[in-house]
């Protein structure tokens, strides 16, 4: 009988302070806690460094070392939310959202929506945008009332499916960017 595996799901926080909670302690246990300290902060820039391996899969330009920087902003600003799913000490799959108040009405933009090549085609981008949606009705719908949701997507990579299944609704909007 096999057992289906479940996988962690939080903010980009929440995935770059989990720990094995068992290294932890032994480094605190055997070197003190400037040491575990250490060692935090080295396996949160490694968990950015995958993070930003991720999103490379979306995107043609490289991430670089100052994306990394940004990053770190952008996760506490309070109109900001990223979700990531991970498996252990792997990065699954993330999606952004955006508060946004176009003509004064709460839209939540989703974007950066990537699972890893190796997870896709297994449930997981459905299972994150549920939980995006969850995460950010539960943290900003009692503030700022009912919430509208919209994503952009570029056509060649075949999510129009997907994101119908999901309830979205392609329109003839053009995105221009500069």
């Amino acid at each position: 009988m096999s057992s289906k595996k479940t996988y962690n799901c939080g903010s980009l926080t929440d995935w770059l302070e989990s720990q094995d909670s068992g290294d932890f302690h032994d480094t605190l246990t055997k070197n003190g806690p400037d040491a575990a300290q250490t060692t935090l902060e080295e396996t949160s820039t490694k968990r950015y460094v995958q993070y930003l391996a991720l999103l490379s899969q979306l995107h043609s330009s490289p991430l670089d070392y100052c994306c990394l920087e940004r990053l770190r902003t952008v996760q506490k600003m309070p109109h900001e939310y990223i979700l990531c799913s991970w498996d252990d000490s792997t990065l699954v799959g993330t999606a952004q959202a955006s508060l946004l108040f176009p003509a004064g009405l709460p839209t939540v933009h989703m974007s950066n929506v990537v699972i890893d090549v190796a997870y896709r085609g297994q449930g997981h981008g459905e299972f994150l945008m549920i939980m995006l949606r969850r995460r950010t009705r539960q943290r900003w719908q009692s503030q700022h009332g009912q919430l509208r949701y919209e994503l952009t997507s570029r056509t060649e990579r075949g999510t129009q499916g997907f994101y119908q299944r999901l309830g979205f609704t392609a329109t003839p909007t053009i995105r221009y960017v500069r």
